[in-house]
Order: C-alpha cells, then structure tokens, then sequence
C-alpha cells in the first residue's frame, strides 16, 4: 500500500521501469526465472561470504562447498518459485471458468479475483525491483525495529518476492 500511494505522489508523468532500454545482450533476463536466479545467486554469495567458509561448511551445507552450496541454493528458490507460478497458471486456468460460471448464476457481474503471480507476465522489471526493494527494506525493518523494543522480523525472500513483486 505504501509503495502504491509513493508511486501515485511522485511518479506522475515519469516512464514505467518496463520502458528502460536493456541492451540486447542482456535481453535474457526478460525471462524471469533466470533474473530471480541471478538475483538470489548474488544475494546468497553476499550472505554466505559473510557468514564465512567455515560457518557453512560446518553448519548449514553439511560440508559442501560454500560457494557452491549459494549456487545450488538460488538456482532451488528460482525453481520453487517457477514451480509456484506454473501451479497457480494452471490453477487459475481451470477454476475461473467453473466460478465464472457459478458467479453467473447466483451474482450478477461478478469478478474473479486473481493471485498476485498473474501479474508477473506484464512487469518482468518491476517484478525484480520490487523485490529487491522489498528486501532491502525488510533487512532496514530487521535492523531497525529492536531498536524500538519492537520484535526482530526476519525477512522472508519467497514473502518479499510474492508481496514486493506485486506491489
């Protein structure tokens, strides 16, 4: 809500992310399955150099190398997530007729709601912006709320990517 009502205020009359010429070597990150691979490969090689080789050798990969346990580790969320949007694709193509139909018959111009993910075809690039923003944001969130006697939220990567895609 916040993000729409700060879009509203100042982006009026500035271009979509969506119009940002990529040069046509970079056209593969269009698909967005390989731009949230590449986003979450940086985002857990930032976080396992920090935690340190011997942290997650020892704790968290069961001994696999670190670099390559990031590796494999965003190459599992990007495949989670395609496997989350083929479902609700699927989903959305066989129930909205059947309730269409029923709406039809007990509410008069009804319209189906639909799930955040229907969006993601339209705004590949706001998509990946929303997302980072959100994360950043979240990670400020994490730091910052203690320091008010408010709880510690972790941030949640497939919440920030559902919600701060969409918004």
């Amino acid at each position: 809500l916040l993000s729409a009502l700060v879009g509203k205020a100042i982006g009026k009359g500035s271009p979509s992310i969506e119009e940002l010429k990529v040069p046509k070597t970079l056209n593969f990150l269009r698909d967005s399955s390989v731009a949230i691979s590449l986003t979450m490969m940086i985002l857990f090689l930032i976080l396992v150099l920090v935690a340190g080789k011997e942290f997650v050798e020892t704790s968290i990969s069961g001994g696999q190398n670190f670099i390559i346990f990031a590796i494999i580790q965003s190459l599992t969320f990007a495949a989670g997530v395609w496997i989350i949007l083929a479902g609700v694709r699927m989903i959305i193509a066989e129930i909205v007729p059947a309730f269409k139909g029923i709406a039809d018959k007990l509410v008069k111009d009804a319209k189906p709601a639909l799930d955040c993910p229907t969006v993601f075809p339209f705004a590949p690039n706001a998509v990946i912006v929303g997302f980072l923003a959100t994360t950043v944001g979240s990670i400020i969130g994490m730091l910052v709320f203690p320091m008010f006697g408010l709880a510690m939220i972790l941030p949640g990567l497939l919440t920030n990517f559902f919600a701060g895609g969409t918004a």
